[in-house]
């Protein structure tokens, strides 16, 4: 399993205070396994987690969003100490209770203004999210995007090259289809 994070920082930006986080999985998630979602504030302390049982998916690339019980609080990107908060997905596969799976990442929500085109496609919003280094903003664009239009070829170079970015390293999954997966319940 792989987070869809910049392999630079670990982490990344979002304007959003729920935002959405990506997973690479690169087996089939079937019933038999459990999915853990764990959020943790910058103090280590868990402020949020869910388990999920009964998916069925595909290998790929899967999306949690942050549910609206946990809110991020907004930070400056230039605090000497910047508020980071930490998010993991666990993968039970063993039932023998064998060490799971994990991707984890890191994400802070930042205020920064970001100077949106006047339009309302993905494209040019992603890339304006790309220039002011918002990344789960930009991943999470995109990736909607392609999920509703899975047959647009331009969406899906866009993917590929996002990902693909130096500072991001992730072309090895830059082909990787998008799964039907996977939505968390609110408390």
């Amino acid at each position: 399993m792989m987070p869809v994070i910049p392999t630079v920082n670990g982490g990344g930006w979002s304007t959003e205070s729920n935002p959405t986080v990506w997973v690479y999985v690169p087996f089939s998630l079937t019933p038999d396994y459990e999915v853990k979602f764990t959020v943790r504030n910058p103090q280590g302390q868990t402020v949020h987690q869910t388990w999920l049982d009964s998916l069925s998916t595909e290998p790929g690339v899967l999306r949690f969003s942050i549910p609206s019980s946990v809110t991020l609080p907004e930070t400056s990107v230039d605090m000497a100490e910047p508020e980071v908060w930490d998010w993991s997905v666990s993968v039970f596969c063993d039932p023998a209770g064998g060490r799971p799976e994990v991707a984890r990442g890191g994400i802070q929500r930042v205020d920064e203004a970001v100077a949106m085109p006047e339009t309302t496609s993905p494209l040019a919003i992603s890339e304006a999210y790309v220039e002011s280094g918002i990344w789960y903003d930009a991943l999470t664009t995109l990736g909607n995007a392609r999920r509703e239009n899975p047959d647009d070829a331009e969406l899906e170079v866009a993917w590929q090259t996002l990902l693909s970015y130096s500072t991001v390293g992730l072309e090895a999954i830059a082909t990787e289809p998008l799964a039907n997966c996977c939505t968390l319940p609110e408390p």
